[in-house]
């Protein structure tokens, strides 16, 4: 990004004449790169007064994104991130995460977000923009439960009837509930 600088010129008499250090004999600079520009007025009477000015280059923006948290549930929207950023001009006007180049959030630390890989980009109040790696939201697999073995009751009236089932998927350790209360995972003694 070019810089500019604009001179008020008071005092003295007119016409004014101007001569910057880089031979330049515009009053008004436009373009510039960081580093100091010294110009010298002259008005008509030969008098002369000098001015300085430095343009400074900002520092690049860097920008950090991680995980904060990942998918609690396959299919859920429960992970979160948390961007950083330095550098660069004055605030930081915008955050934008992206998914698949889609804007999927605003927020500097997002929540509520699915599984997936995400970008932040991050813009200064000058206008400069720079990009994070990506990270990568995860999920577990989807909790599913089988019935690995059934028993019938053999005799009516008796209870020889058992379950065995087979979780996969989700976060260990599991947790079980029946109809009937039962907290165990397998069922013997059945009716």
């Amino acid at each position: 990004m070019s810089s500019t600088i604009n001179l008020n010129v008071s005092g003295g008499t007119a016409p004014y004449t101007y001569r910057w250090n880089d031979d330049v004999t515009d009053a008004n600079r436009t373009g510039l790169t960081a580093g100091t520009y010294t110009v010298t007025v002259t008005d008509k009477n030969k008098c002369t007064a000098t001015h300085s000015v430095t343009i400074a280059e900002n520092s690049v923006i860097t920008v950090g994104a991680l995980v904060h948290k990942h998918v609690l549930c396959n299919g859920d929207s429960t992970g979160s991130a948390t961007g950083s950023a330095s550098g660069g001009s004055g605030t930081y006007v915008s955050y934008s995460w992206m998914e698949n180049g889609v804007e999927v959030s605003t927020d500097q630390n997002p929540t509520n977000l699915s599984a997936g890989t995400y970008t932040l980009t991050v813009t200064d109040s000058a206008g400069a923009t720079a990009t994070s790696s990506s990270i990568t939201i995860d999920e577990p697999d989807a909790l599913s439960i089988t019935t690995s073995s059934k028993t019938n009751v053999a005799v009516a009236g008796e209870s020889t009837g058992e379950i065995d089932i087979t979780v996969s998927g989700g976060t260990d350790p599991y947790t079980y509930r029946w109809n009937d209360d039962v907290t165990d995972a397998n069922r013997t003694g059945l009716t």
